[in-house]
């Protein structure tokens, strides 16, 4: 019985992962994997409070003031279907297209009051064709609670070659997270089925646990699974629980080994402190 269960709960597992793999499948399917035709912005004018610096995407400034203004400024041809990928690492963000406004997050309202900054977002918006080119200006505003401003390098490009940059560079790390996660969640449930054991139960919940966690922390700062969803916010927590709580199966595992290890050394001593003492002295 206990076998069939077990046999159950691994299938089970399979077929979770196996329905997960082909939901992103399906979702990657209405892209074209022979599209590649894209940009990657490397040049750009970067603006710190009206001061133009020298310096090229990515972008990184540390020991900025809270909410100091820094504009990435940068021209390219306008051309049918095309959109701009970007990336707003918890700073608010403007996007202007020839002097209109095109998108916009972080702002206040827009996420929890007990979050200083908006979570991290990474998202693609249309670009306007009715002009030979576009200027793209993109004002960010440093975070609260972090001393570093971090701007990636926008994308132009059609939605379906930004989505296979992303899914190249990131796919097989949010297929390795879903796995971590399912798998985690199966050793979990198996854990139950041995709990009359006691040391298998636990042996199979602790790393279960850890597998799970981690994986839910590299799920959630995965920037293919940001786009996919587009709910910061959700994600923001996954990745910091997962954080957060990953200690815990780390910290009972070594106890747990560390106490079979005692008891093993114990039931050593014992077995000696028992033993014949005539067969000791022939053995001497």
């Amino acid at each position: 019985m206990l076998k069939k269960l077990t046999n159950i709960q691994g299938i089970t597992a399979a077929l979770v992962l196996l329905a997960s793999l082909i939901f992103f499948a399906a979702f990657s399917v209405q892209y074209s994997y022979a599209d590649r035709d894209k940009f990657i912005v490397r040049d750009a004018v970067i603006t710190i409070d009206g001061k133009n610096i020298s310096g090229k995407l990515p972008f990184s400034k540390s020991n900025l003031p809270h909410g100091t203004e820094v504009t990435i400024s940068f021209e390219t041809p306008a051309k049918n279907g095309k959109h701009l990928f970007f990336g707003s690492v918890y700073a608010p963000l403007q996007i202007y297209a020839n002097g209109e406004k095109i998108y916009e997050y972080g702002q206040n309202g827009t996420y929890p009051p007990f979050m200083h900054d908006p979570p991290t977002q990474y998202d693609s918006v249309i670009l306007p064709d009715n002009e030979e080119t576009v200027h793209i200006k993109m004002v960010y505003h440093s975070p609260n609670e972090r001393d570093t401003l971090s701007v990636h390098e926008p994308i132009i490009g059609t939605r379906g070659a930004i989505f296979r940059h992303l899914l190249d560079k990131y796919g097989i790390t949010l297929v390795w997270s879903l796995f971590f996660i399912i798998f985690g969640m199966a050793l979990a449930i198996m854990s139950a089925a041995f709990r009359k054991t006691g040391n298998l139960g636990r042996a199979l919940l602790f790393p279960g646990m850890f597998a799970m966690f981690a994986g839910m922390w590299q799920f959630g700062e995965n920037t293919l699974s940001v786009y996919i969803l587009q709910n910061p916010v959700f994600l923001y927590f996954v990745d910091f629980l997962g954080l957060f709580l990953l200690m815990i199966p780390l910290y009972a595992t070594a106890i747990f080994y560390l106490n079979l290890l005692c008891q093993y050394i114990e039931k050593l001593q014992f077995g000696s402190s028992t033993a014949d003492p005539s067969v000791i002295s022939s053995l001497t």
